[in-house]
């Protein structure tokens, strides 16, 4: 095992092709393990274009290596901007008498004979609710006598592991629509879709394509015999939230946007929404599942 415990610094390192390049703590003299913001540094690149190259290299080599060793990091592809504006950078150059830049969560390129210092803010996001209307919901909900299903219970789960993720829309999105996802029953199509379904997997069966590839086909044309998530999902929302609107949108039409989000969020499907674009319909979102998994209480006036 690597003790680490007294160590400020990691470098420098020698790459194959390059200036060397050391990790260090982002936080003055914080040691390495105890510090949340680490940062990488590589000086003497010839060029602005050739420093941006090997910062992608660098980043490349850090996601590819941590991902062996079964870590993680958050390198800013899509964090949130955070940001002094000119104003609030020029009063800390007073202060400090040095040139000051915001410290970008991600790549940054500058000329080293600047010399600066770095600019971070730090906020963070708290939810909060008045008392007196936190027990007026809870005693309505504790003598309606309304109980969770097991779907309800894991939803409600999934649904409060989101909140942890304040920072990033993507986890927040993602996990919103999975307690969405965990509150649908499969429900089967009318019988002749059903029958039209069993046919194409005999006529599967028949083939002479390779044993992996049947089963494969076989094993997605099941998946046919219910309903999908867009359909079962948009009668679900219908049903328990009617006309409400979530995000400017009735229940069910923002149902079906957060659905094609988490298509193109999830498999790919293009364009790949921006960071704006997810954040823009996570919290909406999450409103939306706290109110199906509330059910008829959704009804009492808090």
């Amino acid at each position: 095992m690597l003790d680490i415990s007294a160590i400020q610094k990691w470098g420098p390192f020698q790459p194959a092709v390059g200036p060397t390049v050391v990790l260090e703590s982002g936080v003055g003299t914080q040691q390495i393990n105890n510090a949340g913001w680490l940062v990488l540094t590589s000086n003497g690149w010839a060029s602005e274009e050739q420093a941006y190259s090997a910062a992608e290299r660098l980043m490349d080599a850090l996601r590819a290596s941590l991902s062996r060793l079964g870590m993680s990091a958050d390198l800013g592809g899509r964090a949130p901007l955070k940001f002094f504006y000119p104003a609030g950078l020029e009063m800390i150059a007073s202060r400090t008498g040095r040139r000051v830049l915001n410290d970008k969560h991600g790549a940054m390129v500058f000329p080293t004979d600047l010399e600066p210092t770095f600019a971070r803010p730090d906020s963070t996001i708290r939810y909060t609710i008045s008392a007196e209307r936190w027990k007026n919901a809870f005693l309505l909900a504790l003598n309606s006598g309304h109980t969770l299903s097991e779907r309800e219970r894991t939803a409600f789960d999934i649904y409060s592991e989101a909140f942890r993720s304040i920072e990033s829309p993507d986890v927040k999105f993602v996990l919103h629509f999975a307690a969405i996802e965990m509150l649908l029953e499969k429900s089967p199509r009318p019988d002749p879709v059903v029958r039209h379904v069993d046919q194409l997997i005999e006529i599967t069966k028949e083939t002479d394509l390779p044993v992996g590839e049947k089963c494969s086909l076989e094993g997605s044309l099941k998946w046919l015999r219910c309903h999908s998530i867009r359909s079962s999902g948009r009668k679900f929302v219908q049903d328990r939230l009617g006309v409400r609107e979530y995000g400017g949108r009735q229940a069910v039409r923002f149902f079906l946007d957060c659905y094609d989000m988490r298509n193109r969020l999830l498999h790919g499907d293009l364009p790949f929404p921006s960071r704006q674009e997810v954040s823009t319909l996570a919290s909406p979102l999450g409103e939306m599942v706290g109110h199906l998994i509330a059910g008829p209480l959704l009804d009492l006036r808090v």
